[in-house]
């Protein structure tokens, strides 16, 4: 089902060069090298400019400027942040950028679902 949901034009999976690099780590670690390559070949990349990366840093910790980076990523493209990272609450309390739980997202998603499903038949 993640598989279709990934190829799902209407839905665009975003992320910057330091997320992709934190799950290339993951992937080598977990044996996922092919899952890897897969959300790889369907993501779209964006970098953020400086401007948007001074625009959220404030919010993070000094030591959390990765999280900042996938901030301002979202920021200068649009899109919905989903992590359970409590770094994120004070930028999604001060509403700079949409932030989702990872059960708000499966919820949304599954909104989706029958969609998904007819799609598929």
């Amino acid at each position: 089902m993640l598989i279709h949901f990934l190829m799902d034009h209407e839905i665009e999976l975003v992320a910057n060069d330091v997320l992709l690099g934190e799950y290339s780590k993951f992937a080598l670690e977990l044996g996922a090298s092919e899952f890897f390559e897969l959300i790889q070949s369907v993501v779209i990349i964006v970098n953020p400019s400086e401007d948007y990366v001074s625009d959220c840093k404030q919010y993070f910790p000094k030591n959390q400027m990765a999280d900042a980076v996938h901030a301002a990523t979202c920021l200068q493209s649009n899109a919905v942040l989903i992590s359970n990272d409590k770094h994120f609450d004070k930028i999604r309390e001060m509403k700079i950028i949409e932030v989702w739980k990872i059960s708000e997202a499966i919820e949304n998603f599954l909104d989706k679902l029958p969609y998904l499903l007819s799609s598929i038949n």
